[in-house]
């Protein structure tokens, strides 16, 4: 069975549908499974890079700049595709991965004409813009181009299976006449060692000389900073206060501008915040088994398509969210709440803590798996 697995970017640690990229391919692999992956808009490169995963799998890997032509593109894609020869293509969608405005128009024609005959396979990790009340005009407009985009991929690609990570996904898909399975994603974090202290260590001093008087919670990866946060933070302080303890927020990952707004949250409202930056995956599962809960903006109606989150998942930690969901969302997590959904932090802790994930990587792997070894594509191999 070969497969090859279509993104934008492979940078690791520099694009999250790149890093599942890799981890899906590695997983298949080691399933028995002939793959390849192609980046077809990699910023991080200026020439093709042609290559392998990593020196102990078999796994072909070419990413073409993100600043050529895509006929250049094309005229070096296509050949590599052939000599592997794959039974299916999967493509990991999300438009802003190929133009930062959000419509990449020559995508479609860019995939179609790699192609060939092959078996598609889509997974929407993002959709379009505009599907909130709330959004921008000149977001809904963006989002009906974007939509027309998407409509037109899948009417071209004539893809075999559609994935997507969310049920306010699949039913914006299911609304243009797209039906899709929601396969969540996994954690590209491994699972901690509790006694990894790397990166707690390097906390304030102290917070580590007293750390039962602390609650330490962080945030990880790209956040959305409004005046809701702020008052959402200031809320979840209080709550903090309410169990007689102080807080601690931190954040892991690419600053850019986490560390100026931690800055301005400290001076303006006394808050203590830490700032760990980049650091290795392994050290991440470490810092999640250390401390007491984790952080996000993402709305909950969204919350399965957030790479962070699965991985604060994978390592037992309770998340709360920081931010107004702009659709309800009336299921209810142990694990995972809006901040106004709560009475009472505590309570909400000693139930979260520890809970056993009821979606983990094996099983997203295993759907990947199944679909392509499932014995009526295989038919249409042999036909096509």
């Amino acid at each position: 069975m070969k497969v090859c697995i279509v993104c934008s970017c492979l940078e690791p640690g520099r694009h999250g549908i790149g890093d599942y990229t890799r981890k899906l391919a590695e997983e298949l692999w080691q399933r028995g499974m002939q793959i390849s992956i192609i980046a077809l808009a990699d910023p991080y490169v200026d020439c093709a890079m042609n290559g392998e995963e990593k020196k102990q799998l078999e796994i072909p890997v070419l990413r073409l700049p993100a600043s050529w032509s895509v006929e250049k593109r094309i005229d070096k894609a296509k050949p590599w595709l052939d000599n592997f020869d794959p039974d299916w293509i999967s493509f990991q969608s999300c438009l802003f991965s190929f133009s930062s405005k959000g419509l990449p128009l020559n995508l479609r024609s860019l995939l179609k004409q790699i192609s060939g005959d092959r078996l598609w396979h889509i997974m929407f990790h993002e959709l379009w813009l505009g599907e909130s009340a709330n959004d921008p005009i000149k977001h809904k407009v963006l989002g009906i181009l974007q939509k027309r985009l998407v409509k037109r991929l899948v009417l071209d690609l004539k893809p075999k299976r559609i994935f997507t990570s969310n049920k306010f996904y699949q039913s914006c898909l299911s609304k243009i006449g797209v039906e899709a399975r929601i396969v969540p994603l996994f954690s590209n974090i491994p699972e901690g060692n509790p006694r990894g202290n790397n990166l707690f260590n390097r906390l304030p001093g102290e917070v580590l000389a007293n750390r039962k008087d602390y609650m330490i919670a962080t945030f990880f990866g790209s956040m959305y900073f409004s005046d809701e946060l702020i008052s959402k933070v200031l809320k979840l302080r209080k709550m903090v206060r309410e169990e007689n303890m102080k807080i601690l927020i931190t954040h892991l990952g690419r600053e850019e501008k986490v560390k100026e707004n931690f800055e301005i949250w400290h001076r303006e409202f006394g808050l203590e915040t830490f700032c760990l930056g980049e650091c290795k995956v392994q050290e991440v599962g470490d810092y999640f088994q250390q401390v007491d809960l984790g952080l996000s903006t993402y709305p909950k109606i969204l919350f399965e398509k957030s790479g962070s989150i699965a991985a604060m998942k994978n390592n037992g930690l309770p998340v709360l969210l920081l931010r107004e969901s702009f659709e309800k969302d009336p299921r209810n997590f142990k694990w995972i709440k809006e901040i106004d959904e709560l009475s009472e932090l505590g309570d909400f802790l000693n139930k979260a803590k520890h809970i056993a994930s009821d979606y983990d990587e094996k099983e997203c792997i295993d759907d990947y798996f199944e679909m392509f070894t499932e014995e009526k594509y295989k038919m249409s191999w042999i036909w096509n």
